[in-house]
């Protein structure tokens, strides 16, 4: 003999129209809701709230209170994966474009550090010419001066006193050290910009040494 049992719920209270929908029915709606992401519908508020987030200057606290909608509601987007990978390729694009940027600034520079060389370079090869007899730049004055070949020789004359009315002209040549040093100076930063520049750095230890002493031999 069988017997078929069957669970008795107390009435409810609410009338047919207003009665809240069963537990499981609520539960399957929110996982639909959650999971259903091809559904997700860009608005103009969306998309401001991914490119402000793909911007990284603003938190989310303040994304949220700019396009108008609640922290909870902007995390929710995001855990949303065409939400997120929006955002992950603005992110991409805003890298790529940083990117070019500094490359074009780092060759800007390196091109202004290059003109400067050159520059630098004219004025040394300008120098050297002036012991040559066919360079529009030779001076007779300076033919005799050591060193000025190299181009790092800075001439000069000096007028010297030997009589009432009289003068005598003598050249002196310097090591022209700020010529050097810019030169230093220049091919420094471009190794640096060039990722070619390390720094050296000594360390020196101190050891002591310590001498026993038989007190009983003094």
């Amino acid at each position: 003999m069988s017997t078929n049992s069957a669970t008795l719920y107390p009435p409810s209270p609410y009338p047919p129209s207003l009665a809240p929908p069963s537990r499981e029915l609520v539960s399957v709606t929110s996982n639909s809701v959650l999971h259903n992401e091809t559904n997700f519908l860009w608005t103009e508020q969306r998309i401001r709230a991914c490119t402000l987030l793909a911007d990284g200057r603003y938190t989310i606290e303040e994304i949220a209170q700019i396009v108008g909608t609640s922290i909870q509601i902007l995390t929710k987007w995001k855990a949303n994966s065409i939400f997120s990978d929006k955002l992950q390729a603005l992110l991409n694009e805003f890298q790529d474009k940083v990117l070019a940027t500094s490359i074009a600034l780092k060759t800007n520079r390196l091109q202004a550090l290059q003109r400067r060389h050159r520059s630098l370079e004219s004025i040394v090869l300008q120098r050297t010419q002036q012991t040559d007899p066919s360079s529009p730049f030779h001076n007779p004055y300076f033919s005799t001066v050591p060193g000025l070949n190299t181009g790092f020789i800075n001439p000069s004359l000096k007028s010297v006193k030997v009589g009432l009315n009289a003068y005598e002209l003598y050249t002196i040549g310097e090591i022209d050290s700020s010529l050097l040093n810019e030169f230093r100076r220049i091919e420094e930063q471009a190794a640096k910009e060039t990722g070619q520049w390390t720094e050296q750095h000594s360390i020196s230890i101190l050891q002591k040494a310590y001498i026993g002493i038989d007190i009983n031999a003094v």
